[in-house]
């Protein structure tokens, strides 16, 4: 899953992410595998991922992200909403 411009904007973020006493970790796994990668997140970050998942790969994903999440950590997601007027576009 994912975009293809992911791996290039993940590529360039460390950079611009650099702040004295900030450290940033950046990947671009696929949302199946986070509980691979054998770490944990205290952030997670979901522009516009959820929406495209089917209502079966739903529950998946958040069971997938709840493995992923250090005890507290925070998923930020950006979505469309489901009070957008019309019929047309991703899901909200």
């Amino acid at each position: 899953m994912g975009d293809r411009s992911s791996p290039r904007a993940v590529r360039n973020s460390p950079e611009k992410a650099a702040a004295p006493g900030l450290t940033v970790h950046f990947v671009v796994p696929d949302t199946c595998s986070l509980p691979q990668l054998n770490r944990k997140f205290n952030a997670v970050t979901d522009s516009g991922l959820v929406h495209t998942l089917s209502d079966e790969d739903r529950p998946v994903f958040a069971d997938t992200l709840a493995a992923a999440l250090s005890p507290g950590g925070k998923y930020f997601m950006l979505c469309f909403s489901d009070l957008e007027p019309g019929n047309y576009g991703p899901e909200g």
